[in-house]
């Protein structure tokens, strides 16, 4: 039964019954504390009946990836003994759904083990299952958004952009991130196009302009649905060198001036008041989720920042999760605070 009609001559819309469940995403919403969170713990349970003979019984996995794994490729010899293990493409396939709706945290670790579809070794083939594991023994986490509790502002986009640089001939890899209403509406972890000669240089040309682009393409579908935004969207980075370089704060040197088309296209995108570059920590650099493997206490609290819980942890200390949330007190306090819940939109 139609419950409410929303008039708008951009996008009319109809609401019906409150949504359960969609494409195996389960909903469930708190409308007096306006909170919807979803996650697949039936999907991460149909993973474990289907690849049941490989796990232990039991397990408790804290990260989807071991501190510090560093992949390589492996001889054909040692693919042909990876090969009694013949569902390595299948197993990476089913984690890539939930890691790109709910288990945004598991796009690096899914990016990763993608490389080595056809030539896995033993060695992949275990990190894909530790990945498994980690994704059934958290399957009640997923994405918490909250309606009034992003200081940032009520439809408010903001984004983080960080690049994890290798020395050449390697390429470097990024992450770019966008969220609003208090979690990442969508995460991209992958390695870059093209070689970078320096830190900066992974930042600006590949991170920086990489993630502005992602910032237009939803400030200009919000901006279709009939949100208009005044104000230019914060792009955190942990790179000063690259955040005075785009700002015009800097002048190029001589191993950075080869970069200046993105950097010009950035430039635009600040002078036009789209885009603000902002300074964050290194500790506070939620991207970082999507370039290397981190230890459990630093995955932790970043992955809790970034899919909204600690957020609505910290307004609602009573509050009961599903999930068991390891944060303490005080860098929920240290990151989030508490906010005064207006009772309007």
């Amino acid at each position: 039964m139609v419950q409410a009609k929303y008039e708008s001559a951009i996008l009319p819309m109809e609401f019906f019954d409150p949504l359960v469940e969609f494409v195996s995403i389960e909903v469930t919403q708190d409308l007096d504390k306006g909170i919807t969170e979803l996650n697949q713990p039936k999907y991460w349970e149909a993973l474990r009946v289907r690849f049941r003979k490989y796990p232990p019984e039991r397990f408790n996995v804290k990260v989807p990836l071991p501190e510090g794994t560093v992949t390589v490729k492996g001889t054909d010899e040692e693919h042909r003994q990876a090969e009694q293990f013949p569902y390595y493409a299948e197993l990476v396939g089913a984690m890539a759904y939930p890691a790109a709706h709910t288990k945004l945290e598991m796009r690096y670790t899914v990016s990763v083990l993608s490389g080595y579809m056809s030539n896995w070794t033993l060695d992949h083939w275990g990190l894909a299952l530790k990945a498994l594991m980690y994704g059934i023994s958290t399957k009640e986490i997923g994405l918490m958004f909250s309606q009034r509790l992003d200081r940032k502002g009520f439809n408010v986009l903001s984004a983080y952009g960080d690049a994890n640089f290798r020395r050449p001939p390697e390429r470097s890899g990024g992450c770019s991130l966008v969220t609003m209403k208090g979690a990442a509406v969508h995460v991209s972890a992958k390695q870059h196009s093209t070689i970078a000669t320096s830190t900066t240089s992974a930042e600006l040309t590949d991170e920086q302009y990489l993630c502005s682009n992602h910032i237009m393409g939803f400030r200009n579908m919000m901006s279709e649905m009939g949100f208009e935004l005044s104000e230019p969207t914060v792009l955190y980075q942990d790179n000063k060198p690259a955040i005075d370089i785009s700002n015009n704060n800097r002048q190029m040197s001589e191993s950075t001036k080869h970069m200046d088309v993105r950097v010009f296209k950035v430039r635009e995108r600040i002078e036009d008041q789209k885009v603000y570059l902002e300074y964050v920590s290194t500790c506070e650099m939620i991207a970082d989720l999507g370039t290397k493997a981190l230890g459990a206490r630093q995955f932790t609290y970043l992955r809790d920042l970034m899919n909204g819980y600690a957020l609505v942890r910290a307004q609602y200390p009573d509050m009961r999760f599903k999930c068991h949330l390891v944060l303490a007190e005080e860098e929920l306090a240290r990151h989030t605070g508490r906010v005064e819940v207006s009772e309007g939109l």
